[in-house]
């Protein structure tokens, strides 16, 4: 298909859209001055459309899943520079286990480098190993120890005192893979102690832990 035509398929493709579009939003009530002013914030609305549409031509990244249920995608993640002591030392409670402080605290900067990102949160929906669970996911790239750090202390920071939110509250294991400097990759587990109010982190040799039913995983979207 030549450039021009591609053009032209695309534009009949917004035509017939929007047309849809509001044939829908007026079939649901919806009125014109709203449609009007939903269209002002026309960036955050191109963003989401472009990601659906997407998701729709590749297939949700072609994940075969069977044993993980997606759970949501496209969680936005976004966090200026900041230092690390200012979160695992001098932010909300946290306790570090051992192996999370010798295995991954120590490859954290000093300083953390501003972040922009997105998730897609999944639920185990029996008992996986690691290997299992990288697997279904398609094997993705593990979050860097930068990026982990950042993107902790945004959820953290909408959820300090254990509230209801992204991250599980119920003392369950959300799981992130994180790959350190030699390249060797470590599940931390987050959980909320609810009766010591407070999130802790440990870090586990891949399939060392056979993670429970209805526990979580965080991968890059």
């Amino acid at each position: 298909m030549s450039r021009k035509s591609l053009v032209m398929s695309a534009l009949m493709f917004v035509v017939d859209f929007f047309s849809a579009l509001f044939k829908e939003l007026k079939k649901r009530g919806v009125t014109e001055e709203r449609i009007f002013d939903a269209l002002k914030s026309k960036d955050d609305l191109i963003s989401q459309m472009a990601e659906k549409i997407a998701d729709v031509i590749v297939g949700t990244k072609n994940l075969a899943l069977k044993y993980l249920t997606l759970v949501e995608r496209g969680i936005s993640v976004t966090t200026g520079a900041f230092s690390k002591s200012s979160f695992f030392a001098n932010g909300p409670n946290l306790y570090l286990w051992d192996n999370f402080k010798n295995w991954v605290l120590t490859e954290i900067p000093d300083t953390i480098p501003a972040f922009e990102g997105k998730l897609s949160k999944f639920s185990l929906t029996k008992k996986m190993y690691d290997s299992e669970i990288q697997t279904e996911l398609g094997n993705p790239n593990s979050f860097s120890v930068t990026e982990f750090a950042a993107i902790v202390k945004d959820l953290v920071s909408r959820q300090p005192k254990g509230e209801s939110g992204t991250l599980l509250n119920n003392g369950y294991a959300n799981i992130f893979y994180v790959v350190l400097a030699n390249t060797r990759v470590v599940a931390v587990r987050m959980r909320w102690s609810a009766g010591d109010r407070e999130w802790s982190f440990s870090a586990f040799d891949l399939d060392d832990v056979h993670w429970g039913d209805e526990y979580c995983v965080f991968s890059r979207s």
